[in-house]
């Protein structure tokens, strides 16, 4: 009777797989002669082949595709902005003239005289009161139209001609030239 051994080069499993005991050698060790210690370290090409050996065993492939479950058609109503067009949006649409495009914020002196045509573009917050307002008019035409307006309403100016007051209120006017031959009026409002 023959016991197993190791051959250093791993013909172990070819002499087992020829039905024969391998020959032994020098080189050959008996597996129960070698120390505990290195059962561990034969163990560990065994253990390095067990990933691969599971997933060839278990079946690696994903599982197949399944085709969408049909799904029924269904008939939704109209949205709440579905009844809105460019056609029935007042600015848009407008009657041609309009003087002043977008809504002045709250607290912006209500008898202040603004240049015509113009529309919002910018404004401030309660802590920091402005609004800033484009033109067509050239800066030069923005300037003078305005200055007839403030004098006719009743807006003092207050040392320099773009300080004005009226009551308690307080606006400094700014002009600045923006694209397209187009002027920034930037309005800054509170109280004195």
């Amino acid at each position: 009777m023959w016991s197993p051994a190791i051959h250093p080069c791993g013909h172990l499993a070819r002499e087992i797989a020829r039905g024969r005991p391998p020959a032994a050698s020098a080189a050959t060790v008996p597996l129960l002669s070698l120390p505990l210690l290195s059962l561990p370290l034969l163990a560990l090409p065994l253990l390095a082949l067990l990933p691969v050996a599971l997933l060839v065993l278990g079946g690696c492939a994903p599982e197949p595709a399944t085709a969408p479950e049909e799904m029924e058609p269904v008939e939704i109503g109209a949205g709440p902005t579905s009844a809105m067009t460019p056609d029935s949006d007042e600015v848009a649409a407008g009657s041609g003239d309009e003087r002043l495009i977008g809504v002045l914020p709250g607290g912006f002196p209500e008898t202040f005289p603004l240049p015509e045509p113009a529309s919002v573009v910018d404004f401030g917050s309660e802590d920091d009161r402005f609004v800033v307002l484009r033109t067509t008019l050239s800066r030069d035409e923005a300037r003078r139209q305005l200055a007839r307006r403030l004098d006719a309403s009743g807006w003092d100016a207050a040392g320099d001609p773009w300080t004005r007051t009226k009551g308690r209120d307080r606006v400094v006017v700014r002009f600045e030239t923006g694209n397209a031959g187009q002027t920034l009026v930037r309005f800054e409002y509170g109280s004195r």
